[in-house]
Parts: C-alpha cells; sequence; structure tokens
C-alpha cells in the first residue's frame, strides 16, 4: 500500500484546513461562539487522526501543523491578553487620578470656607 493513501491522514488535513478557514466565515454570519466551538472540535479531531495516521507523511504534516497552529494561537492570545490588560490598567489608573484630584480640590474647597474669617 502507497504510503499516502491513508484516509485518515487526508481527513486529519482537511479538519486541520477547515478548522483555520471555516471559523472567519461562521463569524462573518454573526455567530463568534460557534465559530470558537468548531475550531475547537475540528482541531482536536485533526489531532486524534493525525496521531492515528502518524506513520503516514501527510498524517505527521497534519500533527505538525495543529503543534505550529496551538503554540502561535497560545502566544498570540497571551500577547494580546496582556496588551489589554494594560490598557485596561492604564484607563483605571487615569480615572483613578481623576478622582483623587477631584476630592483633593472638594477638600481644599471645604478647608477655604471654613478657614475665612469672620467680620
Amino acid at each position: 500500500m502507497n504510503q499516502n493513501k491513508n484516509p485518515l491522514a487526508f481527513f486529519s488535513l482537511g479538519l486541520l484546513l477547515a478548522a483555520i478557514l471555516v471559523p472567519f466565515i461562521i463569524v462573518a454570519l454573526g455567530r463568534d461562539d460557534l465559530a470558537v466551538g468548531f475550531s475547537i472540535v475540528a482541531l482536536l479531531m485533526a489531532l486524534v487522526l493525525g496521531a492515528f495516521s502518524k506513520s503516514v507523511r501527510l498524517g505527521k504534516a497534519a500533527v505538525a501543523g495543529l503543534a505550529l497552529f496551538f503554540v502561535v494561537g497560545v502566544t498570540l492570545i497571551l500577547l494580546f491578553s496582556f496588551l489589554h490588560a494594560r490598557q485596561i490598567g492604564a484607563q483605571n489608573y487615569v480615572q483613578m487620578r481623576a478622582e483623587q484630584d477631584r476630592v483633593i480640590a472638594e477638600i481644599n474647597a471645604r478647608r477655604s470656607q471654613q478657614l475665612t474669617p469672620i467680620r
């Protein structure tokens, strides 16, 4: 039997491509949650089928593609979450400083009213 004719390897590679490309279509239709769910299920199925056909060159390519996809995906998720948390922290700091300045101005206004000399 030819090493490139294993149907599990072809199906695994097809699932890998579907897990990467089809969620963009689903998101365009307005269902973000379904896109994420579809992508996760398709990637896990591709990983299992790729592991079953790992002795075939195409199965190895599918497993290597999944590993690369996971590494890049996790790296991007961590990067964006760090940048988002940093942006939120900066916004909270600006709001806190504005609130402190407002309270200090209010306290100073009350002090100046209390310290005015009586005529």
